[in-house]
């Protein structure tokens, strides 16, 4: 830091044309110490800030939808919006220097493409800051408040919620749980009621993004799944950390012996920022034959478009950016994140792909066809599946393991990739805690490893090359074939004498 501070002074001399603020080296310290950026970074930037401001000691709505339209081709007033508001960290409706670097520290790029800008600055006080494939989390201040979704009518995940639930509020938390489990019937078909820790607070679905700070899931894979449906692109994710209680677990990378620790480990993150994963999420448009839109879905792992129930085989229109590239005929289709790559794709013979890369998968299911192979996309690029009017049947989609829509001919789905992500919070660096699963969970190129050759061996062989090469008349009069064994020692049975003239073991 001390560095830092000094190649800070070197760029008060190198900018003259503006004077940089009397507290400019504790400025760039902290600023560092939350960004990635250097000091010359934070002074090029307070340059272009000054360029706007002028005099003021803040920017305007007017002077940020400038900037934010120059240096990323923002033109939706929607999203200019969001990101004003995101920006605006103190809500006083103007934008300070701190702000306006915290706030650049926090615009996330998923994709290299401008469709794909992700604003990752949360507005409830949490802070993902991206540097190339790494992503760290950190807080404005201490986190205060914890949603818990726990595996669906499990006791003994639920008795273990019960405990985690009161060490939290012992922590000074406040805890919402999850309600769809209060919607549980009775032998009579009414509504029981609050059947889980009734004397906790319950969040609103439709809402958890501004109730919450961060999230801890009880479970497996599902459990993960079901907090990412509530959420769809209005409001950036709070981070979200999963404890391994399921079946699988590719999404819940932390044993459950670790939880006080990694709880810990994520409320100091406001001193020392932790690595997290941006999951890419996917966007569904379902629309009518006439081209109206109907229902929009969001998903962390993938949409299918299949047969349904029917027996004849679907027939689906498959565009890319907007240009026909297959009919599929077969069972149906799959249209995959990354993240979903380990989950029904793989069923089908997909490639596995770490969700760090920026793509999407497309996977037929049991394709009638021996040349159609999964391929995949950039994340960027826009998918539509149509029930073209000549297929035999109607089709069905879901996703998520969902539930199941109807598509009629002539419908279609366009699928793209959603504009905020699903931070979860890393056990290790980069690809390291997927790696591990797929070693760990799917048992990934599991094989006994080949013995290696002992020295005596290994010298005969050179020995035996050598001679082969000196020779003259190899080809006349081939030398023997000589064959290398691993040494065996002759067994012996019990009364100690050796089993002899067993056969040569096979040659390598």
């Amino acid at each position: 830091m001390a560095e830092a501070c000094a190649r800070s002074r070197v760029q008060v001399e190198e900018h003259p044309v503006y004077d940089l603020p009397k507290e400019w080296k504790t400025l760039v310290s902290t600023l560092c110490l939350r960004t990635n950026f250097e000091p010359a970074e934070l002074a090029d930037l307070f340059q272009r800030f000054r360029q706007l401001a002028g005099t003021k000691e803040y920017l305007t709505a007017g002077e940020f939808r400038r900037t934010v339209r120059r240096n990323f081709g923002i033109m939706n007033e929607e999203w200019v919006k969001k990101y004003f508001k995101a920006f605006d960290r103190n809500h006083s409706g103007t934008i300070d220097f701190q702000e306006y670097v915290m706030g650049f520290a926090g615009m996330a790029r998923v994709l290299t493409d401008k469709k794909a800008h992700s604003l990752i600055g949360l507005s409830t006080g949490s802070n993902i800051v991206r540097s190339g494939r790494s992503a760290r989390l950190f807080w404005d201040g201490p986190p205060r408040r914890v949603a818990v979704i726990k595996k669906w009518k499990d006791p003994v995940v639920a008795a273990k919620t019960e405990k985690l639930v009161h060490w939290l509020q012992s922590q000074g938390l406040t805890v919402l749980v999850d309600p769809t489990e209060d919607n549980e019937l009775g032998d009579d078909g009414e509504a029981i009621g609050p059947v889980f820790m009734p004397e906790v607070g319950r969040f609103d679905p439709g809402h958890l993004a501004t109730q919450t700070d961060f999230i801890i899931c009880l479970g497996g894979d599902g459990t993960v799944l079901k907090a990412a449906q509530y959420f769809d692109d209005s409001t950036p994710i709070p981070p979200t950390l999963a404890f391994g209680l399921g079946s699988l677990g590719f999404l819940a990378p932390f044993n459950p012996s670790q939880c006080q620790s990694m709880i810990k480990r994520v409320l100091d993150a406001f001193r020392r920022p932790i690595s997290v994963t941006l999951r890419t999420r996917l966007r569904g448009e379902v629309y009518s034959r006439e081209g109206q839109l109907e229902r929009v879905f969001y998903s962390l792992n993938e949409f299918i478009v299949n047969r349904g129930i029917s027996g004849v085989l679907s027939t689906l229109e498959v565009f890319v950016d907007g240009e026909l590239v297959t009919t599929a005929q077969g069972d149906g289709l799959i249209v995959a994140s990354p993240s979903g790559s380990t989950a029904y794709n793989i069923s089908v013979g997909g490639c596995m792909v770490s969700p760090l890369v920026p793509a999407t998968l497309i996977t037929p299911i049991a394709p009638h066809s021996l040349s159609f192979r999964p391929i995949l996309t950039s994340a960027s690029s826009e998918i539509t599946v149509r029930i073209p009017d000549t297929a035999r049947a109607d089709g069905w989609m879901c996703h998520d393991a969902t539930e199941a829509v109807v598509m009629k001919k002539g419908t279609f789905v366009k699928l793209s990739t959603a504009s905020i992500p699903l931070p979860t919070v890393n056990q290790r660096e980069l690809d390291g805690d997927w790696f591990q699963s797929i070693r760990d969970k799917l048992n990934w190129n599991l094989r006994t490893l080949q013995t290696p050759y002992h020295e005596h061996q290994s010298s005969d062989l050179v020995e035996d090359q050598s001679t082969h090469r000196s020779s003259s008349s190899a080809a006349a009069n081939p030398p023997p074939t000589r064959f290398f064994t691993l040494p065996t020692s002759r067994a012996k049975d019990e009364s100690g004498s050796s089993k002899g003239d067993s056969p040569p073991s096979s040659p390598i």
